[in-house]
């Protein structure tokens, strides 16, 4: 049966003299003791009521927990050395009406974190995962640092006791899911140690991309290691990747093929010309090359060699003739013009030809074609001794030089010529009255040269020209001659 309490069941400090417990009943009437102390267990039916800022106070000062309401706030104090533990198998922070998560955790299991209800971070045996089904930033590192100081700073650090070469020192991956559901890597940025020496350390980063299944090399930086320079690499993986570098007005301004190793560029290429007016344009005024520094070198210190192909044509410039000299070459006909070191200039297959009489021809008549049978050279073949016709294999200014010995020319005769006919024009340049003569000359030369303009597939030859007389005047062999060549 509980007993009723007065004031006289307890001390003058408030400590209780009987049987060390209290019931809320056991003190009816009687009046408020200030700072009681219990030194037994205090059950209580209903609520303890603490009044604003009134504290429930654990621990004697100054190593105390204090729990306590300010009327605005609720506050749990821990002001003791030692740490404020809050234990538990599984803990759970709520919502105060019990309807939205804020926190749980699980013993040796997943910490999660909740925002408005919906799981943001949570922890696994490899490391923490932040999700959102937002678009915005999830991670957002932020720096107030307001001087010279670095900031905001992510440092991955893998503090290895033996560091070593070729060591992974960090990766991030990009990944997202396929069409079958599953998830793939699409991206990789990865960073190795290419040597660890302390002084003399040196890295490498590369970039990867999925490609049909598969990840590849796409870029990759490399520091110097080993007395080698370092690089930066494009397609290290050799799959057919093209490298292109564009311009504000070209998609293509220089494009590598990664297939063929072809390099292209839309535009005018300018080196040492930061304006360049040809598709290539190498060198200013004051920096055009010299002899010892050309300003285009291709081959070795001793044999130079440009090529120049446009559609179905070419040309190549080379330096390989041993005297210091260049030469040009075609495509169908090989050099076609050389000049030796000492400016001596060759045309091997500039059109040039001589021939002289293989044999007498006798009695000539009035415009009978003079034959030049034996033919001394034919630069070109533009030369036929069966007709001894010369035809112009291009249009240009041609240069002739006839020779010839005429025996037993007619004084009878008004006059007699030796004349050259082109497609155009009949020139008659060498002519004799030989009415003039006291007798029939035993010999008589006639010889010329002149200049003049053909059109490619027109034709020259010499003919004999004579007015009166009888035709007895014989074309003498070999002295007879008749020659060409282009001149421009």
């Amino acid at each position: 049966m509980t007993k009723a309490r007065t004031l006289a069941d307890f001390t003058s400090d408030g400590s209780l003299l009987a049987d060390g417990q209290i019931s809320v009943a056991e003190v009816v009437g009687a009046a408020p003791l200030a700072n009681p102390t219990f030194t037994g267990t205090v059950t209580s039916t209903g609520n303890i009521v603490l009044g604003d800022s009134d504290k429930a106070i654990f621990g004697t000062s100054p190593n105390t927990l204090s729990i306590y309401n300010d009327a605005s706030n609720s506050y749990i104090d821990e002001t003791g050395t030692g740490n404020l533990r809050i234990r538990g198998n599984n803990i759970q922070l709520e919502q105060s009406t019990g309807g939205e998560l804020y926190m749980q955790a699980a013993a040796d299991g997943t910490v999660r974190l909740y925002y408005d209800g919906q799981q943001r971070l949570f922890t696994s045996d490899t490391g923490i995962q932040v999700e959102s089904d937002s678009a915005a930033a999830q991670i957002i590192i932020k720096s107030t640092e307001g001087g010279a100081g670095d900031g905001p700073r992510l440092d991955l650090y893998r503090a290895s006791a033996t560091p070593a070469d070729n060591d992974d020192i960090g990766q991030i991956y990009f990944s997202g899911a396929n069409s079958a559901g599953g998830k793939s890597q699409y991206a990789k940025v990865d960073t190795f140690i290419e040597s660890p020496a302390d002084g003399a350390e040196t890295a490498r980063l590369d970039i990867n991309l999925l490609s049909v299944g598969d990840s590849i090399n796409m870029f990759r930086l490399r520091t110097d290691q080993g007395g080698a320079a370092g690089e930066v690499v494009v397609n290290d993986s050799s799959r057919d990747v093209n490298f292109r570098v564009e311009s504000d007005n070209s998609q293509s301004a220089l494009k590598v093929y990664g297939d063929t190793g072809n390099v292209t560029m839309s535009k005018k290429v300018g080196i040492q010309n930061t304006a360049p007016n040809a598709l290539l344009h190498v060198g200013d005024a004051s920096g055009e090359g010299s002899a010892s520094a050309p300003a285009i070198q291709i081959g070795g210190n001793t044999s130079y060699r440009l090529g120049f192909y446009t559609g179905t044509e070419s040309g190549v410039i080379d330096a390989a003739n041993g005297d210091n000299g260049l030469r040009i070459h075609t495509k169908n006909n090989g050099e076609a013009f050389s000049i030796d070191g000492n400016g001596h200039i060759k045309k091997p297959w500039q059109p040039a030809f001589a021939a002289r009489a293989a044999s007498a021809q006798n009695n000539l008549a009035e415009n009978t074609k003079m034959i030049f049978g034996t033919q001394l050279f034919d630069q070109n073949a533009d030369y036929n001794p069966s007709t001894s016709q010369f035809t112009a294999p291009i249009t240009g200014r041609y240069v002739f030089h006839v020779d010839v010995r005429a025996d037993n020319i007619d004084t009878a005769a008004n006059w007699c010529r030796v004349e050259l006919h082109t497609s155009n024009m009949v020139f008659q340049h060498s002519i004799i009255d030989p009415g003039a003569l006291a007798s029939d000359p035993t010999y008589w030369n006639f010889s010329f040269s002149l200049i003049c303009h053909m059109d490619a597939g027109d034709t020259a030859e010499v003919r004999w020209g004579q007015s009166g007389g009888s035709t007895q005047a014989d074309l003498s062999a070999p002295e007879s001659m008749f020659s060409g060549y282009l001149e421009v």
